[in-house]
């Protein structure tokens, strides 16, 4: 997700996009009427846009349209967590000390230990390893906590594999 930048004024965001707050929808004004966007979601509930080369925050863009203070430090929260969900009503603006009391985990995981999460929704334990510039690898699911130690450890090996057989960066080694 790129990072945040400065939006536009108000009033110039209002001649780009028209704003639904009845469904939560935001429209692209072309010529003489409106175009849906395509909204994208990320693995972390970030929801964004893209128009004219640009990406857009959605919560943000929104928020902006709306006359909430929105700068560059400030962060929009959704109330119930959808993140598809950009109703006026469930956007909150927050300082970054506010948006960090608020963040919490995630009540239906628990981390059991580094590696192993154990979900209270399926009932399972779920193994997630990552090193640096390897991507995050995500094992099934597992019944019981012994399972999901020894895929851990199976996976922390093949990584140290992956990582040792890397050619060195540096010339002179």
């Amino acid at each position: 997700m790129p990072k945040a930048r400065e939006l536009p004024p108000q009033a110039v965001l209002q001649t780009m996009f028209h704003y639904d707050r009845s469904t939560g929808e935001l429209f692209a004004k072309v010529d003489d009427h409106l175009e849906p966007l395509k909204i994208k979601a990320d693995r972390d509930g970030h929801t964004s846009f893209i128009h004219n080369g640009h990406y857009w925050s959605l919560k943000r863009t929104i928020a902006a349209l709306l006359g909430l203070p929105v700068t560059v430090d400030m962060h929009v929260a959704l109330i119930n967590g959808n993140a598809l969900d950009a109703r006026h009503t469930n956007l909150q603006v927050l300082t970054p000390d506010e948006n960090a009391a608020i963040k919490k985990r995630n009540p239906n995981v628990e981390y059991v230990e580094p590696g192993i999460i154990y979900s209270y929704i399926i009932d399972k334990y779920m193994v997630r390893i990552g090193y640096r510039d390897i991507k995050k690898r995500r094992a099934r699911h597992y019944s019981t906590l012994e399972e999901a130690r020894q895929v851990r450890d199976a996976q922390i090996a093949n990584m140290r594999v992956e990582i040792q057989d890397r050619p060195s960066p540096l010339p002179f080694e």
